[in-house]
């Protein structure tokens, strides 16, 4: 028994647990064995057999008998204290209540609630040794307290009083069984569905592993070995069991105690604990005719009960580590997943489950986010995300047409600050029902959905002029658009998405408008003008001519430079001429109308820029594009060594540029965002003073219009 502070005995707190069930409880004795001289009559059901005494009737009458007969048998105990009311006040006026000791922690006795009340208004409800301290006269004479009172506090008490019986081989065998399960630490004495059996076993202690070892250890059991055994062997039979329901059936049974199905099931329902989602309380009450507050009251109670206790339940705990796992994932794919893994019966709504972890003290491993009108289960840590992860996504493909899951991941990171991996940015995407996989290995996809897409309105262009195009020279015209800033996909992703646009159809490396597009209505009015003037008076022409053509139909010239120079249906033949891509050109017509001008194999041109900064241009190879280096021009070496921000056109910062002697490093990430082929034309341009490199592809030089200088320019920074 415990102690107090001072050495004496501390009194044994009682901890009632009303209503959970009535008289008689499976497990406890039917006749009490305080009253056994008035019950040692025969049992008047003669179909019980002859010779066998109500007094008889003890816990192992579940076990001979149905449950139905015991009820029955517990009614005829009942009605024969009652006839014998008289004889039991005058014999039983002195004998006091059972007296339980030994206990090492709270008692608790389960009773019906008139009884508790009874107990309550008399004041006699707080300790066991005040209990003790009654006689049978005492509590029959509380206000309403009757013989089914009597009965009803008399079995609870009793079924925690110790009987000395020598263990048998069938107990220490079941007990060892027990001590081997692997949870047997975590089945409280409190557990609302096991509890009541961990109770029955006649042995104190908080949780089923200390129970076990107590009675192992022991020299003699507190209850009938046969018995003993038997109920040791329903608990492990009943723990295998509870590990093979499905969520739903485990949550229900944490609510077997409620007799009222009505009331079961509107607590299941106001949870969500059936799987279809959490229900307010007006809905609840309004389906079972009950007010709002009524509903309100019921469900606290149980509610209340729930959370006072640690409870056992295994397949929530494997559903909520099953979940942890799976993330991130769209709630209607996680919730058929539930369902296809057996956890659950059917798709099982996951609000459900973050209540049922609220309430049961379980840590719930996601958050639910929503976003483009889909649900996602999230990690704690992650809120946020899928919706960022998304609307980066759609703008990438609203301007670029196509992107990369590392792309996408980047852009999210360097704008949030935050740092997650590119798994969980393409779970995300792959959940949206508009997402397909263009070249699944280097991570090029696209959104269907997406409106505006600038890369189909330059391939519809280009397919207007060219009904029939190789993807290379496809892919070199949709990256002339100012707006695109030299961009392009690779030629397998691009031939990917020819083949799922309605009306392109690809024959090997040859993207086919079926059908052909009329480009008079396909282009805009300053495009449609030069098609016509080419279509008119080409195939190709030489651009003084080509600029007279056009302004004398009303074409403005800065106009005219700006599409001849950005649009995707230009293509330029040679140096200073120019028609209409995929155009047929005789061989030998373009360079009849203009000089070639010599290059040098990689570096095109180089030197300074009137801002006093730096330009090189590099004709790419497959070698750059794999490992992101390329050479320094000894005329610019000494001014642009050391590490400079590496930008994108549109100031997206992608990496770092370091040039050392004759060599930079640093565009391999550049090159996998914005990706590139052998042939592409790449700019640098180098801000000496910010110390910042902008990097652009193209299919020609960045800029004609600005020749470069071969002096330093006054306010050059000499690199370190």
């Amino acid at each position: 028994m415990p102690s107090s502070k001072q050495g004496v005995p501390a009194e044994t707190e009682i901890v009632f647990e009303v209503g959970i069930s009535r008289y008689p409880r499976r497990g406890q004795r039917l006749a009490p064995e305080t009253l056994r001289p008035l019950l040692a009559v025969p049992i008047p059901d003669g179909r019980i057999g002859s010779g066998d005494l109500l007094c008889d009737l003890d816990e192992s009458a579940w076990e001979r008998f149905g449950e139905k007969t015991c009820r029955k048998l517990a009614d005829a105990v009942l009605k024969h204290l009652v006839s014998q009311q008289n004889a039991l006040r005058a014999r039983f006026a002195k004998i006091r209540l059972p007296q339980i000791q030994g206990q090492p922690g709270p008692l608790i006795l389960q009773l019906e609630p008139r009884t508790f009340n009874c107990l309550k208004s008399a004041d006699c409800a707080k300790t066991a040794e005040q209990l003790a301290t009654l006689s049978i006269l005492d509590v029959l004479n509380f206000p309403s307290f009757g013989v089914k009172c009597l009965v009803d506090l008399l079995t609870t008490l009793e079924a925690h009083l110790p009987c000395l019986h020598k263990p048998t081989p069938e107990v220490t065998t079941a007990s060892h069984r027990l001590l081997r399960l692997k949870h047997a630490g975590e089945i409280q004495a409190t557990d609302p569905r096991l509890g009541s059996s961990l109770q029955l076993l006649g042995v104190p202690g908080e949780n089923l592993k200390e129970i076990v070892e107590r009675l192992s250890s022991s020299s003699h059991c507190p209850i009938s070995p046969v018995l003993l055994a038997r109920r040791l062997e329903e608990l492990h039979d009943q723990l295998r069991q509870i590990s093979r329901v499905t969520l739903e059936e485990e949550l229900a049974g944490l609510l077997a105690h409620e007799r009222n199905p009505r009331n079961r099931e509107l607590v299941l329902k106001y949870l969500g604990w059936d799987g279809r989602g959490t229900r307010t309380l007006e809905a609840v009450g309004s389906e079972y005719r009950l007010t709002r507050e009524r509903v309100r009251q019921i469900c606290d109670r149980h509610l209340e009960y729930l959370k006072a206790r640690k409870a056992f339940l295994p397949v929530l705990d494997r559903t909520l580590k099953f979940i942890g796992e799976s993330l991130p994932a769209s709630v209607v794919e996680l919730e058929a997943k539930l369902a296809t893994a057996g956890l659950t019966e059917a798709p099982f709504q996951l609000e459900s489950i973050q209540r049922a972890a609220e309430v049961l003290g379980r840590t719930c491993p996601f958050v639910l986010e929503t976003g483009y009108q889909k649900t996602y289960a999230l990690a704690p840590g992650s809120a946020g995300l899928a919706t960022d992860i998304l609307q980066a996504a759609r703008k990438s493909i609203s301007h670029w047409g196509v992107t990369t899951i590392e792309d996408v991941t980047a852009q999210v990171r360097q704008s949030k600050g935050t740092s997650f991996d590119v798994g969980f940015a393409g779970k995300v995407l792959m959940t949206q029902d508009d997402f397909e996989w263009l070249d699944e290995a280097s991570g090029w996809f696209w959104l269907t959905s997406v409106g505006r897409n600038s890369l189909l309105t330059q391939i519809d262009k280009v397919l207007s002029v060219a009904a029939r195009i190789p993807v290379s020279e496809l892919r070199v015209g949709v990256s002339r658009n100012h707006r695109r800033e030299g961009f392009a996909p690779p030629q397998r992703v691009l031939l990917a998405l020819c083949r799922r646009l309605p009306g392109c159809r690809v024959e090997e490396n040859i993207v086919v408008a079926d059908p052909p597009r009329d480009w008079e209505k396909t282009l805009a009015d300053t495009e449609r003008t030069l098609a016509g003037v080419l279509k008119e008076h080409g195939p190709v022409l030489e651009r003084q001519r080509l600029e007279d053509l056009c302004t004398a139909r009303g074409l403005k010239r800065d106009t005219f430079y700006i599409h001849l120079t950005y649009s995707p249906v230009i293509e330029r033949f040679a140096q200073g001429v120019y028609g209409l891509r995929g155009s047929a050109v005789p061989p030998g017509l373009a360079e009849s109308l203009a000089t070639r001008r010599s290059k040098s194999k990689l570096v095109l041109d180089y030197g300074w820029k009137n801002d006093g900064g730096i330009e090189v241009s590099y004709r790419l190879s497959k070698s750059v594009l794999s490992n992101g280096i390329v050479s320094v021009p000894a005329g610019i070496r000494q001014y642009v060594q050391g590490r400079f921000t590496l930008k994108t056109a549109d100031a997206v910062e992608v990496g770092n540029l370091v040039a050392k002697d004759t060599s930079a490093w640093g565009l391999g990430p550049f090159f996998r965002r914005r990706g590139g082929e052998p042939g592409d034309i790449l700019t640098i341009r180098f801000d000496l003073k910010q110390r910042v490199a902008v990097v652009e592809l193209g299919d020609e030089p960045a800029d004609e219009s600005a020749p470069l200088v071969g002096a330093p320019h006054p306010d050059a920074i000499v690199g370190d």
